[in-house]
């Protein structure tokens, strides 16, 4: 891979995890009825701890303790389930500094993509909400699954090889910005057929400080340029330091 691609996946990499100190999301606004004062807004895919900003950085922080007790304790973790794009901030960074070991780190990050599989199932299963009806709607939840699976499995022929580290690193970070589009796609959906658009869109950006389409931006920029660059030959980017 060369190093003008490896060094915007730093750059990216960079981005997101300073954006995690920020706040990301608020329940603040509504359309046409301005602030929101309840302590709980609920939306289509479940209920979210609202009034105050969500910053996650500090949230995955204490999340994280309680699974170094004994008996571990995943809830705290569970409930912070929408930030884990930011738990993968030091593992791709990590990645990209060892990728002189690449088939090692090619191995974990594989492992790692099975087990985001397997966590996005769940997460599917408890938050998605479908646009189709019941039971057509657990087709739709099914679908959306296996373009999770293509996004972290496909691959050009050039980075099918276990060492193409950068390729698997893009392939995550591409999932986590799909996962994060979907959260204002989320708190949008349940007022678009009563309110305008436009008045939806501007709760939705209220709710979404800067540092949140910062870090998706980030996310892309880990991820695109792999997917962009010129097409090598199998096994190059593999092969190359």
């Amino acid at each position: 891979m060369s190093k003008p691609v490896r060094l915007l996946q730093f750059l990216g990499i960079v981005l997101v995890g300073v954006c995690g100190f920020f706040p990301t999301m608020r329940y603040e606004r509504h359309p046409r009825l301005g602030t929101l004062t309840a302590t709980y807004y609920e939306v289509s895919a479940g209920t979210y701890i609202g009034g105050t900003d969500q910053v996650p950085a500090p949230l995955l922080r204490s999340a994280v303790g309680p699974i170094f007790t004994s008996p571990p304790k995943y809830e705290a973790l569970w409930m912070q389930r929408a930030w884990y794009p930011f738990l993968l901030v030091p593992v791709w960074l990590l990645a990209l500094l060892l990728v002189r070991f690449r088939r090692i780190v090619g191995a974990a990050l594989v492992l790692l993509s099975l087990g985001l599989v397997f966590f996005e199932a769940v997460y599917l299963r408890s938050d998605y909400a479908p646009f189709l009806p019941l039971p057509i709607g657990v087709v739709e939840g099914a679908f959306a699954w296996v373009v999770i699976v293509i996004i972290l499995f496909w691959r050009r022929r050039a980075d099918r090889a276990l060492g193409a580290v950068e390729a698997t690193v893009a392939a995550q970070a591409l999932l986590c910005f799909a996962h994060f589009m979907t959260l204002p796609m989320t708190m949008a959906r349940p007022w678009l057929p009563d309110y305008p658009l436009r008045d939806v869109a501007e709760a939705v950006f209220a709710n979404f400080p800067p540092a949140f389409w910062i870090a998706c931006g980030g996310l892309l920029l880990i991820a695109l340029p792999v997917y962009l660059r010129r097409a090598q030959g199998p096994g190059v980017n593999a092969q190359a330091a």
